[in-house]
């Protein structure tokens, strides 16, 4: 990821799988579950 221009940036959004060890991971280097975000997906 190059580096983003920090005065326009307000946060990164993660998506990952919630069964996997992947949101433990994230969560110990200071990611945060966030309720206002939806993430939404459909298999083909």
């Amino acid at each position: 990821m190059e580096r983003a221009d920090l005065a326009a940036c307000a946060g990164i959004t993660l998506s990952t799988n919630r069964y996997a060890a992947a949101p433990a991971f994230y969560r110990k280097h200071g990611f945060v579950d966030c309720g206002h975000v939806l993430f939404m997906a459909r298999e083909l």
